[in-house]
């Protein structure tokens, strides 16, 4: 499932270079706009194939499904070897984006992206790269300004500190979980309303924002908590009944991102997804596939690099290379290489602080 999300992410942003594609869905596109083949990818349930932030919700439903297990395994609740854990496990490879957005910063920043619209090529490296900038992306400090070295880091932000709190969180939620959730529910609806952009602009808002992502986590949770319940739920529907909630999920993935109750929508979608992937076997098997093991192997990766190779690529071919090749053949260009990039920053850097989280973890305690 995280392959499929980083691939949504990764195509997204693709299709955002595409000349002539919309961007956004409004009442003012007439019916040439909407006989324009790509509007029929943004505006029809293909639009799941490039709708990245509902793969970002699909990420925080994984995380507290994962967490749950880590957290709360065989041997009991471990605190501070878990926040080692994630931390070398999260901190480290985002730690290397923005110090690799900087010195492409550095090198390529001022050349031109030629014509080029797409919202990251302007936003990412218009303002100063300064060395508090850097200093305050490594504070995770979830502002805005402060991840135009590699604007997805926002979502890392969240996922780090909902991470250090994550032990709290699950030692409540494993008493009361549907509770919790709706708790969480409430509390996502108030945040999103206070604090509505991703982008935040000061750390208030951010704070608010992951606030509003926590009832993902605890959604993912829940998943993992009532196993057994959503198995035999699962089991209940019958192959006909799976095959109409995978429709529904995937349906659900192409609602535009500007409703409100989008975010929820997703994650709950996600959730389903989750647990039919985890008890229906004819639905887990496609993802058993080699290219999407690999995808899944490299998603984290695949993530945190691609607008940076985006960026750095257009700049570089416009710019200090003097070309002007079409944009159509960039798209066509850029994705491989992001891939690459992705399965090279897996092994030089992705792998190590896998290695070192575990080490940092040090060992569980034996079981009673």
């Amino acid at each position: 499932m995280r392959g499929l999300a980083a691939l949504a992410v990764l195509l997204g942003h693709a299709y955002s270079l595409v000349p002539g594609a919309p961007q956004h869905l409004g009442a003012q596109h007439h019916l040439a706009d909407l006989l324009n083949p790509l509007m029929l990818i943004k505006a029809t349930p293909l639009r799941v194939a490039i709708n990245g932030h509902a793969a970002v919700m699909v990420f925080f439903v994984l995380s507290g499904f994962v967490l749950r297990s880590t957290f709360l395994g065989a041997q009991g609740p471990v605190y501070l070897p878990f926040v080692r854990q994630r931390l070398a496990r999260l901190w480290l490879p985002c730690a290397f984006a923005i110090l690799l957005g900087a010195v492409l910063y550095r090198l390529l920043g001022s050349s031109s992206v030629g014509s080029v619209q797409a919202f990251f090529t302007h936003d990412m490296w218009q303002a100063p790269i300064t060395a508090p900038r850097i200093g305050a992306a490594l504070a995770v400090s979830g502002r805005g300004g402060d991840l135009l070295m590699d604007p997805p880091l926002w979502s890392l932000d969240h996922e780090i500190r909902i991470s250090l709190l994550f032990p709290l969180i699950a030692l409540l939620v494993r008493r009361r979980p549907l509770a919790w959730l709706a708790g969480a529910t409430v509390l996502h609806v108030v945040c999103l309303k206070a604090s509505p952009s991703i982008y935040a602009p000061n750390l208030a808002a951010s704070l608010l924002q992951s606030c509003a992502y926590l009832v993902f986590f605890v959604l993912g949770f829940v998943v993992a908590d009532q196993w057994r319940r959503a198995e035999q739920a699962v089991a209940r529907l019958g192959k006909v009944g799976q095959a109409m909630a995978l429709i529904a999920a995937l349906l659900t993935f192409a609602l535009p991102m500007g409703l409100f109750v989008s975010d929820l929508c997703y994650g709950l979608a996600a959730a389903v997804l989750l647990a039919l992937v985890a008890h229906a076997d004819w639905v887990a098997r496609p993802l058993k596939i080699a290219p999407i093991v690999w995808l899944g192997r490299v998603s984290f990766s695949l993530y945190l690099t691609h607008l940076i190779v985006f960026a750095g690529v257009l700049r570089l071919v416009y710019g200090p290379l003097g070309l002007n090749p079409s944009l159509g053949a960039m798209v066509v260009l850029l994705i491989p290489i992001a891939l690459c990039v992705a399965e090279m920053t897996y092994r030089l850097v992705e792998t190590p602080s896998k290695i070192l989280s575990h080490r940092l973890a040090g060992p569980r305690p034996a079981a009673a």
